[in-house]
């Protein structure tokens, strides 16, 4: 196959698609304005490893990568700690992002050119056809296709011209704004023996979650205090004091990390795709609505992307072909992502009483918690009814409120799911109305 491509960042589903593409015989160039060695976070980050298996990659080398613990939930009151113990076949691995990126990157390096500390500042377009990027010191390049995996505030995206229907600005409850840092254990305090993850849901009545990690292979301690859209520095100081009160082992000092962040927190975008474009990542909104976990979603998009490319159906590089990986995608995982950022909206909007309630009761079960975690929704059986009814019954309208909405999250995701199977614009435009309208925005 003939063309060119050019992948606008270098994280993992980058790199991951530049080797597919690159394979397939395409001119793929990688455009990436940090330096090699400092692209993606400075810290582990989870996925499973079925994903290497499920793309066709072989599992990296075990040194990079250490087993998940299981995550037990803290209550908005502190009034009840829940631990989930996942399924042996569900745990995670916690895989070291910048060792991922190295290998991933000295795979796709034998098919793909790259241009490190080349940052882009944005797509160039003819009509409604993007035909290429900017390079931020004014050199035009052109393409066949631009992927866009640049993140949640991407400048590409940013940059495309209204009557494409993409999504070009977050909007207000997208982000996820959070302090990370891994510290030293603190001497003489022993390590927890078994709430080794722990969550703060709603953690000081905040709309966000705090977490107290600690990770075994390199006796660290892994800290994260994250709230929606903004996180100012007085609310952080008093978050890390009160986590550092319940959790004695987190250190004084920073050994990694210690940085402010932004991830997406949101349903997949409503359009992934143009002539010659296409989103990937977070860019289009590819991660876990719950936790802001992506590793895995964009490896396995980049490979339904690279499918569709080399296997077209029509012109490989036009919306109509483009439009077969969001509907892929859509029906593999972010049908049911939507479902989960309406679970997550409602926990982080609902009273930190009420939510307290939910779990210190046991409405919310470790099962529910259990699959929430890795992108799944909770199901309401006939004898989960029954049960939760029981444990919920001095608060009837809470559970009522609970219900409905498990009622809209299935609603939600088999409109999603419900995606149509070929490109038509004004049956995608009905579709993209409905798929957002449960979030109050129109795209």
């Amino acid at each position: 196959m003939n063309g060119r491509v050019i992948i606008v960042g270098a994280n993992q589903a980058s790199l991951t698609l530049a080797e597919f593409l690159g394979k397939g015989g395409l001119d793929v160039c990688v455009y990436e304005k940090e330096k090699r060695e400092n692209v993606s976070y400075d810290w582990h980050d989870d996925m499973h490893p079925s994903v290497f298996d499920k793309v066709g990659i072989p599992m990296p080398d075990s040194s990079i990568y250490f087993p998940k613990g299981d995550w037990s939930f803290v209550s908005p009151d502190a009034g009840s700690v829940t631990r989930i113990y996942q399924d042996k076949e569900k745990v995670d691995l916690s895989i070291e992002r910048r060792k991922l990126n190295d290998y991933l990157y000295n795979r796709a390096r034998q098919y793909a050119q790259f241009y490190y500390e080349t940052p882009v500042s944005g797509v160039i377009t003819e009509g409604d056809k993007v035909t290429g990027v900017k390079l931020h010191d004014g050199t035009k390049i052109s393409a066949d296709l631009v992927v866009d995996v640049s993140g949640a505030q991407s400048v590409c995206r940013s940059s495309l011209p209204e009557s494409l229907r993409i999504q070009r600005q977050t909007n207000k409850g997208d982000l996820f704004k959070a302090y990370r840092a891994f510290v030293n254990r603190t001497p003489g305090v022993p390590a927890p023996e078994l709430h080794t993850n722990k969550a703060y849901l709603k953690h000081l009545g905040e709309a966000g979650i705090s977490w107290c990690i600690w990770d075994k292979p390199s006796d660290t301690v892994n800290v994260l205090v994250g709230r929606i859209d903004e996180l100012k520095k007085q609310d952080l100081d008093i978050a890390y004091k009160a986590l550092r009160e319940d959790n004695p082992i987190i250190g004084d000092d920073v050994v990694r990390g210690g940085i402010m962040c932004t991830i997406p927190v949101r349903r997949p975008i409503s359009k992934m795709v143009a002539d010659g474009y296409a989103l990937l990542g977070d860019s289009a909104f590819m991660t876990i609505p719950m936790l802001g976990s992506g590793m895995a979603s964009g490896i396995v998009a980049s490979k339904i992307l690279s499918e569709v490319i080399l296997q077209p159906c029509g012109e490989p590089f036009s919306v109509e072909n483009l439009y077969r990986y969001q509907v892929r995608f859509m029906r593999e995982m972010g049908a049911r992502f939507s479902g989960v950022e309406m679970l997550k909206n409602w926990l982080l909007s609902a009273p930190s009483d009420k939510v307290a309630f939910l779990f210190n009761a046991g409405v919310m079960s470790e099962e529910d918690l259990k699959v929430s975690c890795v992108g799944e929704l909770i199901r309401l059986t006939p004898v989960s009814m029954i049960q939760k009814a029981i444990k919920g019954r001095k608060q009837l309208p809470l559970l009522i409120k609970l219900s409905m909405l498990l009622m809209r999250i299935d609603k939600q995701i088999k409109i999603a799911e419900n995606i149509p199977d070929k490109y038509d614009e004004d049956k995608f435009v009905d579709w993209q109305k409905k798929y957002s309208k449960a979030f109050g925005t129109e795209i």
